[in-house]
Parts: C-alpha cells; sequence; structure tokens
C-alpha cells in the first residue's frame, strides 16, 4: 500500500470519528471533570479532517513515512572459494586424466622443487644469460621475472635488445622494411621469424631465439646438469601492460617430451 492511500485512509477515519462525536457519541457534558477524565484534545472540524490540500497531505505524508519502521537491508553474499580439483585434479596424473590441461602446465601445479638439482641449474642458466650478447633477465622486482627450476624442468623469462637485432638483421639485408610482421610484431620477427641464408648441408637455419635455446641446451648438457635427450624451446612474448615491452620464455625439459614426467637424471 502506498503513502497516498495510507493518507486516504487516515483522513476517512478521522472524517467519521469527527461525525460520531457530533452526533452525541462523545462523553455526557454533565459529568465532573474528575468523572471525565484528563480534558481531551480539541476536536477537528469537518474541514480540517478531510482536508487534502498538499501542504496537508504532505504534512501527513511525512508522518506517515517517519512512523514506518526501516527496512534492514539484506546480509551481503560473500563469494565462495573456489574447488580448483575440478579442474586442476589433486595430482598430476588427475590433472592430465582429465584432459584439460598439457602435462606441461600440470606440472607447473604438482611438481616439486629438486633441492639439489634446480638450484645448480638456475645458477648456470644466470651465467649463460649474462655471457650471451644482447640478452638479460628482467629486473627482480619485475611481475615477469622467472627463474625456476623444479624436478624436470626450468622456466626462464629473457628480455632481448631489439633495437640491436634490428641493426644485426638489416646489416645481413635480411630485415624486409615492408613486412608486416616487422610493422606488427617487430620483436617477434626479429628473435623468431628472421631466418639465415640455407646452410650448405641444406638444412634451414632456425630464428635468432632459436639458436640461443639450443646453445642454452649445450651449456647445460656439458655442464652435466641435462642428459643429451633433454629439450629446450622458446616463445615470443608480448603483454600488452609490460612497460619494458616484450620478452623471450625458456622452457628447459629433463624429459624427452616437456609435458611427460621422467625419472630424475
Amino acid at each position: 500500500m502506498s503513502a497516498k492511500q495510507l493518507v486516504l485512509i487516515a483522513l476517512s477515519v478521522s472524517a467519521g470519528v469527527w461525525l460520531m462525536l457530533s452526533l452525541g457519541g462523545g462523553p455526557d457534558p454533565q459529568r465532573t471533570d474528575q468523572q471525565a477524565g484528563p480534558p481531551s484534545q480539541t476536536r477537528p472540524s469537518l474541514a480540517e479532517a478531510t482536508d487534502l490540500s498538499p501542504d496537508r497531505v504532505r504534512s501527513v505524508d511525512t508522518d506517515v513515512l517517519e512512523l514506518a519502521s526501516p527496512v534492514e537491508p539484506p546480509p551481503p553474499i560473500l563469494p565462495q572459494p573456489a574447488d580448483t580439483s575440478d579442474v586442476w585434479g589433486r595430482s598430476f596424473n588427475e590433472c592430465i586424466a582429465k584432459q584439460l590441461l598439457t602435462g606441461f602446465v600440470c606440472k607447473t601445479r604438482f611438481e616439486p622443487r629438486d633441492p639439489t638439482w634446480a638450484p645448480e641449474a638456475e645458477q648456470r642458466i644466470r651465467e649463460f644469460v649474462a655471457d650471451t650478447p644482447w640478452l638479460h633477465l628482467p629486473a627482480e622486482d619485475d611481475p615477469y621475472y622467472r627463474l625456476e627450476c623444479r624436478v624436470t624442468y626450468c622456466e626462464i623469462n629473457v628480455e632481448a635488445d631489439q633495437a640491436q637485432l634490428v641493426d644485426y638483421w638489416r646489416s645481413l639485408g635480411r630485415y624486409d622494411e615492408d613486412s608486416r610482421l616487422a610493422r606488427e610484431g617487430e620483436f617477434a620477427y626479429v628473435t623468431r621469424f628472421i631466418t639465415l641464408e640455407p646452410r650448405l648441408d641444406g638444412e634451414p637455419h632456425r630464428g635468432w631465439a632459436d639458436d640461443r635455446a639450443e646453445e642454452l641446451r649445450l651449456a647445460l648438457v656439458l655442464g652435466g646438469l641435462l642428459g643429451a635427450d633433454a629439450t629446450v624451446d622458446v616463445i615470443s612474448v608480448q603483454p600488452r601492460d609490460r612497460k619494458n615491452g616484450a620478452y623471450l620464455r625458456f622452457r628447459l625439459s629433463r624429459c624427452p617430451n616437456i609435458n611427460d614426467l621422467c625419472a630424475a637424471q
């Protein structure tokens, strides 16, 4: 029921009471004040009781609203913690069995850190990056800094000097100024997509970053930290929100297939 309807009902009741009192329904005028009790308030006239002027309605409307009990807001609905076991499972084998994620992603969730091999591998990777021209690790407080080894793999984010690589490929006549890749994704173009002329043995050259991945693999094999069948791959990543731009992500695996688990070497 609206406030306006309540006002009309209240005014109707007031008019009825006024009529009843006017027809003799009130107290006996001959009774004493003591018998009649405390004096009653002055009865409103019919005009007052039925006054529907805007000021009167606004006044009564305010009274009704003031008397209304405040409505308590419902308690907030708190978010419930998500059960990630539906996606990840509770072990590497369960994660693989769900067939929702790759083996490598499942390993990042469940594989522990090798307390002996991991620190040695990380140190050798730092030395390799420091010794390789045009490569360097991001600052350790950079949100994209990553140098982490577990039991069977390492993952490393590395920055490359894009300007130096552009000059290098131009000096060899391999930089295509009209290439759409050069215009829209120059970092990936100079690190992965430009290749040298085919070698004399007929084998194609890979991209600059792919050659650095192979050098990293050999450095760790020769250092006794990887077996001969270990693998290293690399991709270029271009986050839109990163202040320092694109970077290379190397993934090193002690297993022949990075998506598999294998016995520690």
